[in-house]
């Protein structure tokens, strides 16, 4: 029983640093918004507008899509050597948080309103694109949705308090 535990530990903790790039992005999406927009002029920078807001809302940005993809290549190649398991990675993140925005729309629910589905949806985008083209399913997933639920959680209230966000969920 103690080895098995042990097991799931290891697995668990190798399976959260290979995702770590995306815990990264997905924080680094907020401090993109809200400080790196301000120093740039918006009207020299045209990457910077919404996707569809009639579907996703006014938040999920051309430029947050070219940034997301570009990071995960980025990071992916530079820690593990995998530049293409980044970038099926980034889209899958992308893809689930889009998802998210989409549901949320879909049940009238307003821009940064509460929704569950708002702590975990880039991991679980991740892994389908994931399972899509791998056909693996990330060790331990169970452990890992429980882990973001929370880590999500206690970033966003970070955030708040460092006023980088209005709210703080």
């Amino acid at each position: 029983m103690e080895i098995i535990i042990e097991t799931i530990i290891q697995n668990l903790v190798n399976q959260m640093i290979f995702l770590s790039p995306l815990y990264f992005i997905n924080a680094f999406l907020l401090i993109q918004s809200r400080v790196l927009l301000k120093l740039i002029k918006k009207d020299k920078f045209s990457f910077d507008f919404p996707i569809n807001k009639k579907l996703f809302g006014t938040q999920k940005t051309i430029l947050g899509l070219i940034f997301t993809i570009l990071c995960s290549v980025f990071l992916y190649w530079f820690f593990f050597a995998v530049p293409f398991e980044g970038l099926v990675l980034g889209t899958g993140m992308f893809f689930g948080i889009l998802l998210s925005s989409f549901t949320k729309r879909m049940l009238k629910k307003k821009s940064g309103e509460k929704f569950i589905f708002d702590t975990i949806d880039f991991v679980l985008g991740a892994q389908i694109f994931y399972f899509i083209v791998f056909g693996k399913i990330f060790q331990e997933l169970l452990l890992i949705i429980i882990i973001t639920f929370f880590l999500h959680r206690l970033s966003n209230i970070v955030a708040f308090k460092l006023k980088l966000k209005e709210i703080p969920w």
